[in-house]
């Protein structure tokens, strides 16, 4: 393996940490068993300062660089990244807090109970029952003579405060594991530039 610097972080693509290596899995090491790493690192990924230090824990994550970036278009500002700081989530919940300001237009018109291809005459938009399939799995008509006119105040509070119930989804690319390793005993020790 070509040299390698004390706290330098590799991708290797087997299941094993070579010899000297470590996987980056948040592991606690006592400072005397590894003082250039711990010189190097400290307790930037936890530890107590002279007793012992952790090394990186990648498991899961995805690694970014450091330092400010302008994002496009900008929310609130430059974002920071500073180095051992851990972000993000593997999932989110859509809550009303967190969705963007939207409108969902309720078309009303004549249609025919269970049909999927489109209005037909003599019927009107009913409630949803369970167990009468139609259009987008419910049925959505209702043959009712006499409907009642709604109001642009009703039908915006109908539909414009409905939720998809905060259920959470998925908010992890597309990736492939790696074993993360840190080297604990380098071939070089690395010098400020």
């Amino acid at each position: 393996m070509a040299d390698a610097f004390f706290g330098e972080i590799r991708a290797f693509a087997f299941s094993y940490a070579p010899q000297d290596w470590a996987f980056c899995w948040g592991q606690q090491y006592l400072v005397q068993q590894f003082q250039a790493l711990y010189t190097i690192i400290g307790t930037l990924y936890g530890g107590t300062p002279n007793v012992n230090f952790n090394v990186p824990d990648l498991r899961g994550r995805v690694t970014a660089g450091t330092g400010s970036v302008s994002p496009t278009p900008p929310p609130n500002g430059s974002l920071i990244y500073n180095i051992a700081t851990v972000e993000g989530v593997s999932s989110v919940a859509i809550t009303q807090h967190n969705m963007p300001a939207h409108n969902h237009q309720a078309v009303g018109g004549p249609s025919k109970q269970g049909v999927t291809s489109g209005p037909v005459p003599n019927s009107y938009v009913g409630v949803p029952r369970k167990g009468n399939v139609g259009y987008d799995g419910w049925s959505l008509y209702s043959n009712v003579k006499n409907a009642t006119t709604l109001s642009q105040s009703s039908l915006s509070s109908a539909y414009g405060n409905a939720g998809g119930g905060a259920d959470p989804h998925s908010n992890i690319s597309p990736y492939l594991a790696l074993n993360f390793c840190i080297c604990m005993n380098g071939d070089v020790y690395p010098t400020k530039n």
